[in-house]
């Protein structure tokens, strides 16, 4: 069986005849060996030549040898890289996705700090509102109490010198014995729990 290929050509070639020839032999031509120190022509006997390709053939074998070593080293060393950086990929990949995690969580965390924040700030708002009206309650019974402290100051003097008279003249009580409440603001009879009463207030 004969295949013909036509390189170059299109279309449909025709072919009208093949011819086969055998090669010619070409003259083997053998170039002597020169010595490197006289240039003279060296003959090499047959069992010389046989020496010599025997032992170019184990110097090529040896190198061969040291070639396959030197493959098989490079191809373990590129095995064990590639390993190295598929290992690599996975750790990254891990990484990625522990880092995409992370960043979920942040994100969580913010929301969830925006959240507390808007509770703080009622929380913070709804104390002001109250301290402000605790304030201004505290400041009128600061005002209500120096008021009743001003008011209470002679009626306690005067309450010392009906105790005064009850001392000199014990039978005249009755007729001293009214004392000016100031925390129900009405007169009442004097008690030993209300006279401590009257001297806390006028004294602090």
């Amino acid at each position: 069986m004969v295949v013909v290929s036509f390189e170059g050509r299109s279309g449909t070639p025709m072919v009208s005849g093949i011819s086969i020839r055998k090669a010619p032999k070409l003259p083997v031509t053998s170039q002597p060996i020169i010595c490197n120190n006289c240039a003279s022509v060296q003959e090499i006997s047959f069992i010389q030549n046989r020496g010599q390709n025997a032992k170019f053939l184990a110097k090529y074998e040896k190198k061969i040898q040291e070639l396959t070593a030197q493959c098989k080293a490079m191809s373990d060393e590129c095995h064990d890289a590639w390993m190295s950086q598929k290992t690599k990929n996975d750790q990254l990949k891990e990484l990625k996705m522990e880092f995409n995690n992370k960043l979920f969580q942040i994100e969580n965390l913010e929301l969830t700090v925006e959240l507390q924040m808007d509770k703080l700030k009622n929380v913070t708002q709804m104390y002001e509102h109250s301290r402000k009206k605790w304030i201004t309650t505290m400041v009128g019974l600061d005002e209500k109490v120096v008021k009743i402290g001003l008011f209470a100051s002679p009626c306690f003097r005067i309450f010392l010198a009906f105790r005064w008279e009850e001392e000199i003249c014990n039978n005249c009580f009755s007729s001293f014995s009214f004392v000016f409440n100031p925390s129900f603001c009405c007169l009442s009879p004097p008690t030993p729990v209300l006279m401590f009463v009257h001297f806390f207030i006028i004294v602090f």
